[in-house]
């Protein structure tokens, strides 16, 4: 479903990641400009979030019961699979790929994929089972509200803290 080509595109962005760790890694590339891109990477993930806040009010908005959705799924087929390569190429990534930097180069690419393949198997089970639950319970409008409502909010303090603006009620970000 949508989930696991969401997850593909997350994957991908941790992938393209992964691959400029171990440019660094092996002397390819020199990163002058990493500051800037984490900035930049913060204020595209933000937008995302909200965007795709916006986008779910809308649908709640427009939802009517009985409405399975499928007519809708091609219409956002290559949107979801771009978001989620975008929010894989968020600098947080470098957490997970990060030790690659510190492996020789086999054992460095194989650390690389195994994030990806952990990153796409994780989030596959995770949205099969909020799929699941999502299905079960009575108030599907109430649902998409209150993510879109949690995804604006969250993309909202991304942006900020990524254009320099500190947030007392998320501290870290």
């Amino acid at each position: 479903g949508l989930g696991a080509l969401w997850g593909s595109g997350h994957a991908a962005g941790q992938l393209i990641v992964g691959l400029g760790c171990l440019a660094v890694h092996v002397g390819l590339v020199r990163l002058q400009w990493s500051s800037m891109l984490g900035q930049v990477s913060g204020v595209l993930v933000g937008l995302s979030l909200m965007a795709i806040g916006v986008l779910g009010f809308t649908e709640a908005r427009d939802y009517e019961e009985g409405d399975v959705g499928e007519a809708r799924r091609d219409r956002f087929g290559w949107a979801t699979f771009v978001t989620g390569v975008l929010h894989g190429l968020s600098l947080d990534a470098i957490i997970f790929v990060a030790p690659a930097l510190a492996l020789p180069r086999l054992a460095a690419a194989l650390h690389v994929l195994g994030v990806v393949g952990g990153t796409l198997l994780s989030m596959g089970v995770y949205t099969a089972l909020l799929s699941a639950v999502a299905r079960r319970l009575p108030r599907p409008k109430l649902i998409s509200a209150g993510a879109s409502s949690i995804a604006v909010f969250l993309g909202a303090a991304i942006l900020a803290a990524s254009l320099g603006v500190t947030t007392s009620f998320l501290p870290g970000l």
